[in-house]
Parts: C-alpha cells; structure tokens; sequence
C-alpha cells in the first residue's frame, strides 16, 4: 500500500492478534472473536477497520496480526484490502507487536503519529471517540508524550484495568488530560468500589503517541525490547 507522508501523518494501528478466550466456544483460535458479528451485522473487526477510516485516511489503517489469522482476514466480507494487514509472523506479545508497528510506521513517514486500537471494541457514540481521539493526537504531536485512553466508569468493574489520574494536563482543548499515577491491573470488587469512589478510569488499553517518541521510551525503559530494535533497523 504506497503512502504520501505529510506533516501531519497520522497512522491507525489496529491489534487484532488475541483469541478471545473468555468468549469460548464462539470464539476460538482459528476464529477469534473479532471475526465474529456480536455488536452490528459486521464483525467486530470491520466496525474497527471503519473507526480508523474515520480519523485517518484509509491508507494509513493498518491490521496487525498473527499469521494463523491470515486467511481468515482476507475472507471477510467488505472492501478490506489484503495489504492493509501486517502479519506478524510470531506472536510475541502486545508489546513487540505496538514496537514493530511504531518502527515500520517512523521507518516509512518519519514523524508520524499512531493510534493503536483494538480490534474487538464496541464504541458509542463515534463523534464522542473521534473527539477524544483528536485531543489526545494533539497532545502526542504537541508535548511529545504518550496517550492513553480513559474511560469515566459509572459502575463497579472487576473485568477492566484502572487508571489512577494524576495532575491535570492543560491540553487547550474541551477534555481535560491528566498524568497517570498508576495503572492498576483487574481488581477484586472492594478495590473496584474505592476506585470508582475516588475518580478512577477504565484503562481502554488504546493509546496515541508519535512513533517515534513511543521507540525512544521502549529503549530507555524496555531494554529487553529496544535492544532489538538494531535489528529491525539492519533489516531490508
């Protein structure tokens, strides 16, 4: 897929590597839930790939995913092009996967800024999530720090991670940013009760950040992963 760079490149990086395990026997290895139409009448995957056409342009939505998926992607139904996936060809993990994307997309529009989303998300209403999307790329691209997404609760949840908001960030736009103090993996319920008490965020696991500022903090603190990235750049 040949791509004009631009100032303002902007890059959707879509992962879609999981199995979906807690959704079995529907979803299994071969056919992972974000194949599957649970939300609308399209799986989950395409409602995703639509949502990225949404806030950049169609050339620049990529589907990162492992190589056992491969044929089950082209199958869909839509106009999905076969070279708006990248295939992993192991699965490493979310972690080397966001690295290789961040790599290829700075390696190909030096720059640019990513947005990684998830495959298997049911979003309402979608100019709210643009919205949000908008403020955050242009923290990214301003301060040059990395974004991530939160989610106000209005219950008590057990099955999602929390954010633990810190100072708040004067972005200039209609939503307030903040630092994040900590990230708290899946609570037990009276953890989940005080966190909703006191102002916590669902972690959406989607984040925005410029490519290249994502590579510099993998290498100062994932060296187990920047130490890699030689290699990548060695590659043709």
């Amino acid at each position: 897929m040949s791509v004009q760079c631009s100032e303002d490149g902007l890059f959707v990086v879509i992962l879609a590597g999981g199995i979906g395990s807690r959704f079995w026997p529907a979803s299994t290895p071969k056919r992972p839930k974000q194949l599957l139409a649970l939300a609308t009448d399209s799986p989950l995957i395409t409602d995703t790939v639509q949502r990225g056409k949404e806030i950049a342009p169609t050339n620049r939505v990529r589907v990162l995913a492992n190589a056992g998926l491969t044929e089950a992607f082209q199958s869909l139904p839509g106009d999905l092009e076969d070279d708006i996936y990248w295939i992993e060809p192991r699965a490493r993990g979310t972690c080397p996967a966001l690295v290789w994307a961040a790599w290829s997309i700075e390696r190909e529009c030096p720059g640019s800024v990513m947005i990684s989303l998830h495959s298997d998300h049911l979003i309402e209403p979608l100019d709210n999530f643009q919205r949000t999307i908008a403020a955050a790329v242009e923290l990214a691209r301003d301060r040059e720090i990395l974004v991530c997404v939160g989610v106000q609760p209005n219950r008590i949840e057990t099955g999602y991670g929390h954010i633990q908001p810190g100072e708040v960030i004067n972005s200039g736009g209609e939503l307030e940013a903040f630092t994040v103090s900590a990230f708290h993996e899946k609570p037990n319920a009276p953890n989940a009760e005080r966190y909703l008490k006191e102002g916590y965020l669902w972690n959406t696991g989607m984040f925005v950040w410029k490519a290249s500022t994502f590579l510099n903090e993998v290498r100062v603190n994932a060296p187990e992963v920047g130490d890699c990235l030689p290699l990548l750049e060695e590659s043709p």
